[in-house]
């Protein structure tokens, strides 16, 4: 396969990830109405009813989940495709990054799953319902150690870029790591039901998801710039 072949696949994974993201934003804003998030603190009759008067736009939604969630995994691959570029004969980070990104995608689908299974059977009894949706958010949130392990090798690979060209820009370094240190409240969702840190608050929802986001849309860009560079930009060392 030559460079020509090669680089059209990490184009074309680019593009599926932003099919992806957009596919992800209209089943949850709009299908399964998941934003904002069903609070933590509410009773079992008010989740129940949640998955009774949305039960079509639910399974819609996971559905779509699972069929377009693993589209974002070629992403990452690109990803770490360019952090071997960088490293080239060290590959540690690429690999951490895309074993990270991995999983972490199929906590997501699988946090899907169990909200289906909230909403296929109207019949189960409210807590049923209850704690098929809690342990929904609680596979979508509590993996974000996953996030910030991709997160730090990205923004480590990047800050040791030393070339003249740098593959990626090293303040794009310093956002995945200020990210990282920033989603972790994410993993301690399961011990509040009320308040900033719980599943639906600013600390480990709002500002995570809206950090998130913004770093998707910064490696889409410079992963989307960083494939046009040629193999030698990163060969010249600094003296």
């Amino acid at each position: 396969m030559g460079r020509e072949d090669t680089k059209l696949i990490q184009y074309l994974s680019i593009w599926l990830v932003i099919i992806a993201l957009l596919s992800h934003a209209v089943g949850f804003i709009f299908l399964a109405r998941f934003l904002p998030p069903t609070p933590p603190s509410r009773d079992a009759s008010y989740v129940a009813s949640f998955y009774h008067e949305n039960t079509t736009g639910i399974m819609v939604t996971c559905v779509l989940v699972t069929f377009v969630g693993p589209l974002i995994i070629p992403f990452f691959g690109v990803i770490s495709v360019q952090l071997k570029r960088i490293q080239r004969n060290n590959s540690s980070l690429a690999y951490t990054q895309l074993m990270s990104g991995a999983i972490g995608a199929s906590m997501f689908a699988l946090s899907a799953m169990l909200w289906a299974a909230a909403a296929f059977r109207p019949d189960r009894t409210a807590q049923e319902i209850l704690l098929l949706s809690d342990m929904g958010w609680i596979f979508f949130m509590m993996p974000g150690p996953f996030a910030i392990t991709q997160l730090g090798a990205i923004g480590l690979g990047i800050l040791m870029d030393r070339s003249h060209d740098p593959i990626y820009p090293r303040w794009l370094g310093y956002q995945n790591l200020g990210t990282a240190l920033l989603l972790v409240p994410t993993a301690c969702v399961a011990m509040f039901r009320t308040g900033p840190f719980a599943w639906n608050g600013l600390i480990a929802f709002w500002v995570p998801a809206a950090l998130f986001h913004i770093w998707f849309i910064s490696m889409l860009v410079f992963t989307f710039k960083a494939i046009r560079k040629p193999h030698a930009a990163v060969l010249e060392p600094e003296s």
